[in-house]
């Protein structure tokens, strides 16, 4: 049985935090500021740069890429720079390279360039988060004095400060402390005792801490404080120790497979942890894979290993019998939970295809889970340190009973493994907390659609925790709140909903893993915005580009995609539509057109036109946020049809004339192989046409510059001879 805390010692065990946590707000602190002034300072080249779309050829190498870079970027012509093949890795949309900046062989903290090259051997995008090395100082020591610099420093900082030496790493960096000013220090990337922390620490020579950078990623706020990514192979299990075993688990969790809310008529909450009879019946039977060993059944495969490796150390189930069965009130049930649902969306992912392309590679390396971690409380995090974890806490409703939580921590894990360490600068952290976010909703949604926009379903939006939307009117950047990336992140979240709801999932979310290879430190989400557009183009040669653009536009993340239509003729009273009604779904835009004396409602965003004279229609959109205007045209040629032959001698079309909106139509019967000769005069008796013809059945005269009034047409066919009166108005 598991051990739920009492709501007693919970609130002392809050009170317990709240008087260690200086040193973790401290850092706090100065990871924000030093985010602050290194957006300012970043140098970001979008996919439009002037020295993108480059094209290296397929063989290029790696060196002759580093010296493009070198060329091209101006932070990088002193000579003293260079830059150091930091991370590398395959996409089913090229290659991406992770560079560092180096300045006389030490690495610059942050100088980061992530490129993209496609499969043509073309540079598609850059990123770059450089730094001037002018304002470095000179190297007053040699290679030794570097290390004996960085072994002073750390030792002293590493037993001030009770940080974990197991598996410590130390480089000596430069370190821009303000916008132009920079020094040397010691980078530690280790965990701290006293803070219950994980990530860098870069102190200056005095031993005083310049920054610290967090590299774990939680699913919400706490509520208690505001490479090459190592290939390191797991033993692989001989087939015949891989069993099926049956389990018992949320699909995907109690609120949306009951369709009710929590709390309804005190039913549907948590209880801590009880077995409450409507909770254990939303139950699901599964069929799983584990590992049989020692006569034992083990939540272990190659990718996936529950593990415990964190307070409350509560063992993980292994049963001698392959069943997994347990209610809520168990230690099992997370377990199997969290291990079921990651290998079933594993196996989605790795099962997703376009052309010959797949995305096996993001999700090829075993991740460890410990369902019951962070001493209880309410949160949960990825990180890694050598090996990939996911934390799940149990403060509230128990993080690994929800799949959104779930789901949302191995997006993490996904987007770490696509760009390794790049999860830095505020809005690159939003968009990765809406990417989770984004990943588990899709997943829910696909197996229901009950309150699909409630983000964290069943840990979430309860007394517990608040949850977040992703079906919500937020744009870009009015909607950036700088106090939190998680609520700012519902912005991309959303964004990227609106895109799954037009396209469906399985197009969206390949746009979106293939989008995880190309991100890069720092990047805004008017970045991300144009890799999504790029992977459009590298997966399906921009075919869903119109309506991305139109989504993304009303956001506020892009300008509009403004298509007035296809040319083409029609018969004159014949209807069309114009524009195109897969993309103004989402606008955010009035819209108007003209001339709209042949459409059904000049304000429509697909209007239907009846023409009766050629016509070029000419669409305005004007964003309602930015007031830009955007236009397109487009030229729909409007020409007389007629089924059968003339019969009669006769005008026609004298009321589209008379209005200004046509031609008169001299019809000619059949058998008259003979010269037709038509004239018209005005009131004053003036010939304002001549024209003759042995040609045509069907005569047309313009009424094209004729002012109003009244006019006789005079018609002779061989030796026959007629008069007609025909009035134009206007």
């Amino acid at each position: 049985m598991k051990k739920k805390h009492t709501l007693l010692f919970s609130f002392l065990l809050l009170c317990i935090n709240l008087t260690t946590v200086t040193f973790a707000q401290k850092y706090t602190n100065i990871t924000n500021e030093q985010e602050k002034w290194s957006n300012h300072y970043l140098v970001q080249r979008k996919a439009n740069s002037s020295f993108e779309r480059t094209k290296l050829g397929k063989n290029y190498t790696v060196e002759q890429l580093k010296e493009h870079l070198l060329q091209n970027i101006s932070n990088l012509s002193d000579t003293d720079n260079s830059l150091e093949l930091f991370s590398q890795n395959q996409s089913p949309v090229g290659q991406h390279f992770t560079f560092q900046q180096l300045y006389k062989d030490i690495p610059i903290y942050g100088g980061k360039i992530r490129v993209h090259v496609n499969r043509k051997g073309t540079i598609v995008s850059i990123f770059e988060t450089t730094f001037p090395s002018k304002v470095l100082e000179s190297i007053p020591i040699s290679k030794s004095e570097q290390q004996d610099l960085i072994h002073k420093i750390s030792t002293k900082y590493i037993n001030k400060n009770n940080l974990i030496t197991k598996n410590t790493i130390l480089n000596l960096i430069w370190f821009f402390e303000k916008k132009n000013q920079a020094t040397l220090a010691a980078k530690i990337k280790a965990s701290s005792k006293l803070a219950n922390a994980f990530g860098e620490h870069m102190i200056n020579s005095a031993g005083n801490l310049l920054f610290f950078r967090d590299l774990r990623t939680y699913y919400h706020a706490h509520k208690h404080n505001s490479s090459c990514v190592s290939k390191q192979k797991t033993a692989q299990i001989e087939a015949k120790s891989r069993v099926k075993a049956e389990a018992l688990v949320f699909m995907p969790d109690p609120i949306t497979s009951s369709g009710k809310q929590y709390g309804l008529n005190g039913q549907y909450i948590d209880s801590e942890d009880a077995d409450r009879p409507e909770l254990n019946a939303e139950r699901v039977a599964v069929e799983i894979d584990v590992k049989f060993s020692g006569n034992q059944y083990l939540l272990e495969n190659d990718y996936v290993k529950i593990i415990d490796f964190a307070p409350p150390f509560i063992p993980v189930v292994r049963p001698t019998t392959p069943s997994f069965k347990y209610t809520r009130s168990e230690s099992g049930f997370e377990d199997v939970n969290a291990y079921y649902h990651i290998n079933t969306f594993r196996a989605y992912v790795q099962g997703l295809q376009q052309g010959e392309r797949s995305f096996e590679s993001i999700v090829n390396e075993r991740i460890d889970i410990d369902t019951h971690a962070e001493n209880g409380e309410d949160r949960s995090f990825y990180n890694f340190a050598n090996v990939h974890r996911i934390s799940f806490g149990e403060g509230g409703i128990d993080d690994a009973e929800d799949a959104d939580v779930i789901i949302h921590e191995y997006g993490h894990a996904m987007s770490n493994t696509a760009c390794f360490n790049c999860n830095f600068g505020f809005q690159r952290k939003a968009i990765d907390e809406a990417l989770g976010d984004y990943f588990a909703t899709s997943y829910s949604r696909n197996i229901k659609e009950y309150n699909w926009e409630k983000m964290f379903s069943w840990d979430g939006h309860n007394v517990f925790f608040e949850g977040r939307n992703l079906d919500n009117n937020k744009r870009y950047p009015d909607d950036v709140d700088s106090s939190t990336w998680h609520l700012t992140g519902e912005i991309w979240g959303a964004t990227l909903m609106d895109v799954w709801e037009e396209l469906g999932r399985e197009v969206t979310d390949m746009l979106v893993l293939a989008s995880l290879y190309s991100y890069s430190t720092n990047i805004s989400m008017i970045d991300a915005a144009n890799i999504l557009l790029i992977m459009d183009q590298e997966l399906w040669d921009g075919k869903n580009n119109g309506i991305l653009r139109n989504i993304l536009a009303a956001r506020g993340l892009v300008p509009y995609s403004v298509y007035a239509g296809q040319a083409q003729t029609v018969c004159i009273g014949d209807a069309i539509t114009l524009g195109d009604p897969s993309v103004y779904k989402y606008f955010n835009a009035n819209v108007y057109w003209s001339p709209g004396i042949s459409l059904n409602d000049s304000t429509l965003a697909t209007p239907t036109a009846t023409p009766d004279r050629p016509t070029e229609y000419v669409l305005t959109v004007v964003d309602n946020a930015t007031q830009t205007s955007y236009q397109d045209q487009v030229f729909i040629d409007a020409k007389y049809c007629f089924d059968t032959e003339p019969t009669e001698f006769r005008i026609i079309n004298t009321d589209r004339f008379m209005k200004g909106r046509g031609n008169l139509i001299v019809e000619i019967p059949d058998g008259e192989d003979v010269t037709t000769t038509i004239q018209m005069f005005n009131a004053m008796g003036q010939l304002v046409f001549d024209g003759t013809s042995t040609a045509n059945n069907r005569i047309e005269i313009s009424g094209e510059g004729l002012n109003a009034g009244l006019y006789i047409v005079y018609v002779k066919v061989g030796e026959q001879e007629d008069v007609f009166k025909v009035v134009k108005t206007r």
